[in-house]
């Protein structure tokens, strides 16, 4: 197993207390009593695919901490926003976790066909929050 991904599955979190982790990027990964979410985890090199050679290449600020088919203690994954390193490599998700992503990238993944879990869980600009029951 993973060493980080180890270490997330072993932590104990007190009811009321949160653990975080950086998982490299703009991703991080939370632990509560209850649950573990991550935000935003680019563990995949797709943005630097799609962007290699072009003025705007993406690189990497470190390598991924874990491979995308490694993960599999989230709970919820919640994608911030509709860019390639905040939302590609879900696919590995799609099975074990509840997927958030804004209605904008929803409409994206199913229409550019995108490597990475459909979100059942979508927000818009005018949304103050999403909620969802663990049984939906």
């Amino acid at each position: 197993m993973n060493a980080l991904i180890s270490e997330i599955n072993k932590s104990q979190v007190e009811p009321g207390t949160l653990q975080i982790w950086w998982i490299g990027q703009e991703g991080f990964v939370f632990k509560s009593h209850g649950r573990i979410i991550y935000i935003d985890p680019y563990l995949s090199t797709y943005a630097e695919k799609i962007t290699k050679g072009n003025a705007d290449e993406h690189v990497r600020i470190k390598p991924a901490p874990m491979k995308p088919e490694d993960v599999d203690n989230a709970d919820i994954v919640l994608c911030t926003h509709d860019h390639a390193d905040h939302i590609s490599g879900g696919e590995v998700f799609a099975d074990t976790a509840i997927f958030v992503a804004h209605e904008k990238a929803k409409e994206d993944i199913l229409g550019e066909r995108r490597p990475t879990a459909v979100p059942s869980v979508t927000f818009s600009e005018n949304s103050v929050a999403a909620s969802w029951s663990p049984s939906s």
